[in-house]
């Protein structure tokens, strides 16, 4: 119960720190960042972004990194529903992810949807997806009795 507890605050986390960074470094064209000002408040809005003014944040922090971690998000979730078991079905779904995540930064690079290809999208994007795979992986190697 508890690892499965943790997990679910590992994505929440991972989903809320990507969010926060949506909402106070990246511009308020963004679909998002309109609902979010309209669900907590233009005041709220601008006091979450205003607490970052004088920090020098990195564009791979800004731009790259929420795409990271809404892909760990998923697939630690994909594995919770697994009971963190990689077998034929979590990889199906982990595989569905990463072709998504992959797929939808390489329209953009085909400008079939909007935005730009960012080759440090796709480095995080498959850092976040492989993330927990690999872990688990490293982990059930480590506790493997003989």
């Amino acid at each position: 119960m508890k690892r499965r507890f943790f997990a679910l605050f590992l994505v929440a986390g991972a989903l809320v720190l990507g969010l926060l960074i949506y909402v106070t470094l990246r511009t308020d064209a963004l679909y998002i960042n309109a609902w979010v000002t309209e669900l907590i408040g233009t005041p709220a809005k601008e006091f979450l972004a205003g607490s970052l003014i004088g920090f020098q944040i990195p564009s791979t922090i800004i731009y790259s990194l929420p795409d990271g971690l809404w892909m760990f998000a998923f697939s630690l979730f994909i594995l919770l529903i697994w009971d963190f078991k990689i077998h034929r079905s979590s990889l199906t779904w982990i595989t569905i992810v990463l072709v998504a995540g992959t797929g939808f930064e390489c329209m953009q690079g085909l400008d079939w949807i909007a935005g730009w290809f960012d080759p440090f999208d796709m480095i995080f994007i498959l850092a976040g997806t492989g993330v927990p795979v690999i872990y688990l992986l490293i982990k059930k190697r480590l506790c493997k009795t003989n």
